[in-house]
């Protein structure tokens, strides 16, 4: 893409804030995410006019777009001291017992929707992934911020999402972001037993058995 003199003037006084308009178009076509998705990478990794830069964020902005299993877009509404913000969620599993959280320092808003989220799966899971328990594996749980935003609440319906996308080893629709926050699912009993090592407070395993 040529540009003249006055757009190399213009690109210099607003440099980093300059997304070329054929890019947003290509990647809308390309992957099938909300255009806005597409506009905030593109606007965080190719704000140039050097072609070299732009590709190298292309590559970036291609790799992060093409979600596997697991991983899923979803906006948080924000609150009182913050703006709603744009995150990336990302689960493993594998074989084990138990769900552990891997920002260091996790945000306590985050620590809730995940612990939300892990009970109603563990309530739900007949009707979530079906045969499969998922109580015999472990899951890893990563935020990714691409906002301002940083404390991921409610966002406990992506959680959920992507621990069942990763149990069952499924992607994601293509352009689906969720928004939403998710309640503790109810028990049958008042108690509650609390995990010590990961500081999460969750029925026991009897009160979800569905056998």
């Amino acid at each position: 893409m040529e540009l003249d003199a006055l757009d190399r003037i213009a690109a210099r006084a607003f440099d980093g804030y300059l997304v070329r308009k054929d890019l947003v178009r290509q990647f809308s076509k390309q992957f099938p995410v909300p255009t806005y998705v597409v506009e905030f990478m593109l606007g965080r990794y190719c704000a140039s006019i050097d072609e070299a830069e732009i590709q190298e964020g292309l590559e970036i902005v291609q790799r992060q777009l093409a979600l596997p299993p697991g991983q899923i877009w979803t906006i948080g509404p924000g609150g009182m001291d913050e703006y709603p913000g744009l995150f990336r969620i990302e689960v493993n599993s594998g074989p084990g017992s138990h769900v552990k959280v891997l920002n260091r320092p996790a945000p306590a808003p985050f620590m809730e929707s995940v612990r939300y989220a892990e009970q109603n799966l563990y309530a739900r899971g007949r009707d979530l992934v079906g045969d499969r328990d998922p109580r015999s594996y472990e899951f890893t749980v990563q935020l990714r911020v691409f906002d301002a935003s940083k404390s991921g609440h409610q966002t406990g319906v992506g959680v959920l999402v992507a621990l069942c996308s990763s149990l069952l080893q499924k992607s994601i629709r293509g352009g689906l972001v969720l928004v939403g926050g998710i309640k503790e699912p109810p028990a049958k009993r008042s108690w509650r037993r609390h995990n010590s090592r990961q500081g999460l407070t969750f029925p026991p395993r009897s009160d979800y058995d569905q056998r």
